[in-house]
């Protein structure tokens, strides 16, 4: 299960569902959600769609209970939510956690207004406590070059996802966080 799989994590829904798995793909869109199922049809893979907002929370678990109940159970879930929707997070760990088996939790945080690692481990303990989840954090840096920085682009961000999919490590960093001054745009 992918939310927010339409942006800049399209290209991971894409590599997931070629590579067999069959894909829940949670967006607010429902013509971009469409146009991604035709393509991952079109190359043989399987993405079923949900059009949800998840900041509206009572809407967001049920489209996500009836997900799991529709589609089976998620072994990995790749989440990229913006803070805004503080409950959300725990909703998904809620719907994905239910089973016997443990889910692989992959949580996306940008670096752009703090560093994220310094709630790993709040977040983990809270996952811990809501079901059956393995904890895992892919934090969003941005790359160094001479003269400045610059954030990451969508296909680095898919490339550090897929990687911490593929690796499975508790903490995987896409670019680099340090040092913290040299972030863009930043005022330090």
């Amino acid at each position: 299960m992918i939310i927010g799989g339409t942006g800049m994590l399209r290209r991971v829904s894409l590599y997931l569902a070629g590579t067999g798995d069959v894909v829940t793909v949670v967006a607010r869109s429902r013509e971009a959600l469409r146009t991604l199922a035709e393509e991952a049809h079109r190359q043989g893979g399987v993405i079923n769609p949900v059009a949800v907002d998840y900041g509206d929370s009572p809407l967001f678990q049920d489209a996500l209970n009836c997900a799991v109940r529709d589609h089976g159970r998620v072994e990995r879930v790749v989440t990229w939510i913006h803070a805004s929707a503080k409950e959300a997070p725990a909703i998904v760990a809620r719907a994905v956690g239910r089973c016997r088996f443990a889910c692989r939790y992959f949580e996306l945080c940008g670096s752009g207004a703090h560093d994220p690692s310094e709630t790993a481990e709040r977040r983990r303990a809270e996952m811990k406590r809501v079901g059956n989840i393995v904890y895992r954090q892919i934090i969003l840096g941005f790359i160094r070059e001479p003269g400045g920085s610059r954030w990451l682009s969508n296909d680095e961000i898919a490339e550090g996802v897929i990687e911490a999919l593929e690796s499975d490590n508790p903490r995987q960093v896409v670019g680099v966080l340090h040092p913290w001054s040299d972030r863009p745009n930043s005022s330090c």
